[in-house]
């Protein structure tokens, strides 16, 4: 299996819990998304001293955009196979000046990344309208982490082609997607540890997505995996 959005920086004992994530064989790879300028260069690190396992994408997130007074979004992309995560948060940002902040923000990394020709890991919490109109100014390879959007939203994304990825918890919304969607627009995460606690309680969101899709795990797991690796362009 792959997770393809964690963060690996937030662990504590990392070199241990990678041995023991190695020795486990649950994971195929991970891949772990920065938020900031110093968790992103810290990803890059930890990716450089685990290739082929561990892919690391930078990005600065809305939440932390919202505080940078100084708008000074420039970051080192280094071996990044993605940017991200970045996008909207419009639980945490209150004021139109924070709102503002993390729209050029997340404009500065969009423009970035369509330079490039790399994918994007979004964030869009209570905001997956707004993401989605910026976004369709834009042409990129998308994944829309822990999507939290309508039914309608879910499937104007997957009508574009973006990655729905499926965290280890229910919901209502991920379920009528998955229920009336075939697979070929998922992938699966993590979010450990703030969702799962480990990058390998990616197997419960395997297990709710095949629950929900009437597929077999293996399945789940073996189109999940080609779906992200084809995006990211790893394996």
């Amino acid at each position: 299996m792959i997770d393809s959005h964690c963060h690996l920086d937030s662990f504590k004992n990392l070199e241990v819990l990678i041995g023991k994530w190695k020795k486990s064989k649950v994971l195929e790879a991970i891949i772990t998304c920065g938020y900031s300028k110093e968790s992103s260069m810290t990803c890059l690190g930890i990716a450089k001293k685990h290739e082929h396992f561990v892919f690391p994408v930078v990005g600065i997130s809305p939440q932390i955009a919202m505080k940078m007074k100084d708008e000074n979004f420039d970051i080192k992309i280094g071996n990044a196979v993605g940017i991200g995560e970045i996008g909207l948060d419009y639980h945490w940002a209150k004021t139109n000046e924070e709102r503002n902040r993390q729209i050029k923000c997340f404009i500065h990394f969009l423009k970035i990344a369509e330079e490039i020709d790399l994918p994007v890991f979004i964030h869009s919490r209570k905001s997956v309208k707004e993401v989605l109109d910026i976004l369709s100014n834009y042409n990129l390879k998308v994944i829309m982490h822990c999507f939290s959007g309508t039914f309608e939203e879910g499937k104007i994304a997957i009508e574009r082609n973006y990655l729905i990825s499926y965290p280890p918890v229910e919901s209502k919304n991920r379920r009528k997607i998955a229920e009336h969607w075939g697979l070929e627009n998922f992938v699966v995460e993590s979010d450990a540890p703030y969702i799962g606690k480990e990058p390998t309680d990616v197997i419960k969101s395997v297990e709710i997505l095949s629950k929900y899709s009437k597929e077999k795990i293996e399945k789940v797991d073996f189109l999940t995996s080609s779906n992200i690796k084809r995006i990211l362009k790893i394996g």
